[in-house]
């Protein structure tokens, strides 16, 4: 997932940008070094069910709620962990939890 916009931190007039890129994270050691990779995908399952008959079609549309990714349920805050998430794993963790109430699904018939 990749989210490029701009933001303004709390006091300030000048919008920020902001790269919000979920993707493999990394610990470090003191040395700068990687220790350890995390693997920040996560699985959602959709609740739509539905049965295709012979001759018919069915659109199945899956819908991102952008706002969701900042929202719910964890706030995501600009001011604490600024505008770029890479090498910043407890930031990338927030989007990860958030990313799975992000999706919606409908199913209509022709």
């Amino acid at each position: 997932m990749k989210l490029n916009g701009k933001w303004v931190p709390q006091g300030q007039t000048q919008a920020m940008p902001f790269g919000i890129h979920l993707g493999i994270g990394q610990f470090y050691n003191a040395d700068s070094t990687i220790s350890a990779f995390v693997q920040n995908y996560f699985t959602i399952k959709l609740d739509k069910s539905f049965t295709i008959l012979n001759g018919q079609t069915k659109t199945f549309n899956i819908n991102m709620n952008i706002e969701k990714w900042f929202e719910y349920p964890y706030a995501y805050n600009f001011d604490v962990y600024g505008g770029s998430i890479m090498n910043n794993q407890e930031a990338q963790n927030i989007f990860k939890k958030n990313g799975r109430f992000v999706f919606s699904e409908t199913v209509s018939s022709r």
